[in-house]
């Protein structure tokens, strides 16, 4: 059996507690799993996996260049392990709390090649890996991924892009070129804007945004940033907020209609946006008109 993302990601017997299985993400996926001791099998995977160790100090053993014999370490709070094509024998002998991000080779390999047109590099198998900003992002992905992905698309590629480029800067993989480092160019700026404001409601991705602009997704979120003051998904937020801002001014608007209509998923995630950007919610929104 290969491993990929149409199935979980660790193997064995353990306790799910959270996993982007189901939600539509595309060429990623994180799960959060407390795990069980007890061996797992060497394993076959397409995928470039990054174990993150959630909670307590965890002892391992692995097997040690095909031999019979197993050597010990141990998985240090807040550390992270790679492997890649194949995952190794091991055993775990004590429980183990692990956020597991796992990318394919060709999401990988897309994002190198449009930061600086080299084919994608060979990350190293690695153990006891330390980086606050790769706890950081595996840590909002998993947030995300328990939330059932309320954030929306834009957000989630956001997230997912910016765990790779970090990834491969450890090794100085992949490197974007400071000379790029410009405003957008005020015809695709306003392209972008254009179709954001036409339809905030609608669940954009990074790569259409990306892809109506004219620049790869690393330029375009660097460059939008740069000219409008805001991350794609923040701006996208604020329109949506606006939208609902008038919505709310007509008396007969119910809450439970205006979240969908703006592109929010509940009136919860309404009241969460409404919260961050303007320290109301709707309801003391709606009460202050008066």
């Amino acid at each position: 059996m290969t491993y990929g993302l149409t199935s979980s990601i660790v193997r064995g017997p353990s306790q799910r507690l959270a996993s982007s299985l189901g939600l539509g993400w595309s060429g990623f996926g994180v799960e959060h799993h407390l795990v069980p001791p007890g061996p797992k099998d060497e394993t076959p995977t397409d995928l470039h996996v990054i174990s993150i160790a959630a909670g307590g100090r965890a002892s391992y053993g692995q097997r040690a260049n095909n031999r019979r014999r197993f050597e010990n370490y141990l998985k240090e709070p807040q550390s992270f392990g790679i492997t890649s094509g194949v995952l190794p024998a091991i055993t775990p002998s004590t429980s183990n709390e692990l956020i597991v991000c796992a990318f394919e080779r060709s999401f990988v390999a897309s994002i190198v090649k449009e930061s600086n047109g080299h084919s994608v590099p060979e990350i190293p198998v690695q153990e006891g890996v330390r980086d606050p900003a790769i706890l950081n992002l595996g840590t909002l992905l998993v947030a995300e991924a328990r939330s059932g992905g309320i954030s929306g698309a834009l957000y989630i590629d956001h997230l997912a892009h910016a765990f790779v480029l970090r990834l491969l800067s450890l090794w100085d993989l992949c490197k974007v070129s400071p000379a790029r480092e410009l405003s957008m160019p005020r015809l695709s700026l306003r392209r972008v804007l254009e179709r954001m404001h036409a339809t905030p409601s609608t669940d954009w991705s990074l790569k259409t945004l990306a892809d109506e602009s004219g620049l790869s997704r690393n330029h375009f979120i660097r460059m939008f940033r740069k000219s409008t003051g805001f991350t794609p998904h923040r701006y996208l937020l604020q329109l949506r907020v606006e939208k609902a801002k008038a919505m709310l001014h007509r008396k007969k608007s119910r809450l439970i209609d205006i979240a969908p209509s703006c592109g929010f998923s509940s009136e919860a995630q309404l009241s969460r946006a409404f919260r961050s950007l303007l320290g109301i919610t709707p309801s003391e929104y709606r009460r202050n008109m008066l």
